[in-house]
C-alpha cells in the first residue's frame, strides 16, 4: 500500500503567484475581449497563455508528489485454508469438489497471485479444521478434517502474532463454521480477515435420513413395519427407492415414493418378516 501527498516546496510564493495568476486572468479577460480575430483564434490563444502562467506558477511553486511505501517483507501476511470434510461437497451440476477447486486455487503452477503476495510480505501458510497447523506449500490438504473451527483458527493467529506487522488474513473457506452457532466471531486484535468463500448459496442434492422408528405386534407371523423420514433436497419430481438389507446384503423390503418439493419429508413404510427369531440387524 502506497501513501502519498503533493508537497509545495515554495510555500513562500503561495501569495505573490496567487496574486500574480488572479491580475494576468483579468488582464487576458479585459484584453481578448473584442479583438479582431475569430473566437476559435481568440479561444486558443487565451488557452495557450493561461498555461504558460500555469507552468510558471508551477516553476516558483515547486511542486512534489511525495509518497511513503512499505518495504517489501517488511510485514506479514497470512494465508488460512479450510482442511475439513466439509470440502469434499459437490456443488450442484458440478464434477468437482470445493476441496479441488481450493486445492487448485492454492496451487503454484496453476495460479501466480500467492508468489506476488509473497513477494511484498512474509507469507505465512496455515491450515485449520478442529486445531490449527503450519504447512509449507499445502500439500497436507487432504480435507479430512471432522470440524471447521474457524473462530478457534482466527483466535489462535491473534494470539500468534500479537505485537507483530501483521497486514491481513486470507480465509479460504465453504463458510460453514462448527464453532460459531450464531456466525459470528471475536475478531479484536486482528487485522483486516478477506473471506474467500469456496462454493455456491444454492442447495446441494442431498438425501438426509431424518427419523426411523420400528413397530411390530406381538403376533410372531406378523410384519415389522420401519418407517423413515426422509428429507430429500435437489431430486423433487424423482423417484426415490429405500431398501432393507440384511447381514448378507439381500433384499428384506423394497418401496419407491416420488420426491416432494423443496423442503417437504417424505416418509417411506417398509414391512418385512425376520425369517429367524431373536435380534435381527438391517441396513436402510
Amino acid at each position: 500500500m502506497c501513501v502519498a501527498s503533493l508537497v509545495i516546496s515554495g510555500r513562500e510564493w503561495l501569495w505573490p503567484v496567487t496574486v500574480f495568476l488572479t491580475g494576468a486572468l483579468l488582464v487576458l479577460i479585459w484584453t481578448y475581449r473584442r479583438p479582431p480575430a475569430s473566437g476559435s483564434i481568440r479561444s486558443l490563444c487565451l488557452l495557450l497563455k493561461l498555461l504558460g502562467l500555469l507552468v510558471m506558477a508551477a516553476c516558483l511553486l515547486d511542486p512534489l508528489w511525495s509518497g511513503q511505501r512499505a518495504r517489501p517483507g517488511a510485514n506479514l501476511f497470512v494465508v488460512l485454508a479450510d482442511n475439513s470434510q466439509g470440502m469434499q461437497i459437490k456443488d450442484r451440476d458440478e464434477s468437482r469438489s470445493r476441496g479441488e477447486f481450493l486445492r487448485d486455487l492454492l496451487s503454484v503452477g496453476q495460479s501466480d497471485w500467492l508468489p506476488k503476495l509473497d513477494e511484498n510480505f512474509q507469507l505465512r501458510r496455515y491450515l485449520f479444521d478442529a486445531r490449527l497447523q503450519s504447512t509449507r506449500d499445502f500439500s497436507e490438504l487432504g480435507f479430512e478434517g471432522r470440524a471447521s473451527a474457524i473462530g478457534s483458527a482466527l483466535r489462535t493467529i491473534a494470539e500468534r502474532y500479537r505485537g507483530q506487522p501483521l497486514a491481513g488474513v486470507l480465509l479460504l473457506t465453504d463458510g460453514n463454521a462448527t464453532d460459531m452457532p450464531d456466525g459470528k466471531t471475536d475478531l479484536s486484535g486482528l487485522p483486516p480477515v478477506y473471506p474467500v468463500v469456496i462454493g455456491r448459496d444454492d442447495a446441494i442434492k442431498d438425501i438426509a435420513l431424518q427419523k426411523v422408528a420400528v413397530s411390530q405386534t406381538a403376533f410372531e407371523d406378523a410384519p415389522v413395519t420401519l418407517q423413515a423420514d426422509v428429507l430429500a433436497n435437489g431430486y423433487s419430481g424423482s423417484s426415490l427407492v429405500a431398501q432393507m438389507l440384511d447381514q448378507d446384503g439381500k433384499k428384506a423390503a423394497e418401496q419407491t415414493l416420488r420426491a416432494p418439493r423443496e423442503g417437504e419429508m417424505l416418509a417411506f413404510r417398509l414391512q418385512l418378516r425376520p425369517e429367524k427369531g431373536g435380534v435381527s440387524f438391517y441396513r436402510l
